[in-house]
């Protein structure tokens, strides 16, 4: 598991649109992606999909098909609890814990 910080809340706005300004795009992980990824059919969380070049999730590391599980201390298991995860307004930084396939 790879803890990674993302900038603060204060960087971004809520929702879909920080997603886009880390540079990231992402999707729920389904039996069949966590089966091309290498993750078991227990695990949760969603997948990165796409990483656009010199963003801020590139800097950071990140890359398509990393599992994102939770965020700032928050467990998501879908793309609708990662938004309300990220939309918090107490959200000081933006902390994601992410696995590597």
């Amino acid at each position: 598991f790879i803890p990674v910080t993302l900038g603060t809340a204060s960087d971004h706005s809520a929702g879909g649109s920080i997603i886009q300004k880390l540079g990231m795009e992402i999707d729920n992980l389904s039996p069949e992606l966590a089966k091309q990824l290498g993750y078991t059919q227990r695990e949760e969380g969603v997948v990165i999909t796409k990483i656009k070049p010199g963003s801020v999730a590139a800097v950071a590391g990140l890359r398509p098909g990393f599992l994102i599980q939770a965020v700032n201390h928050k467990k998501v298991t879908n793309v609708n609890e990662f938004n309300d995860a990220l939309g918090q307004p107490e959200n000081k930084r933006i902390l994601l814990l992410v696995r590597q396939g």
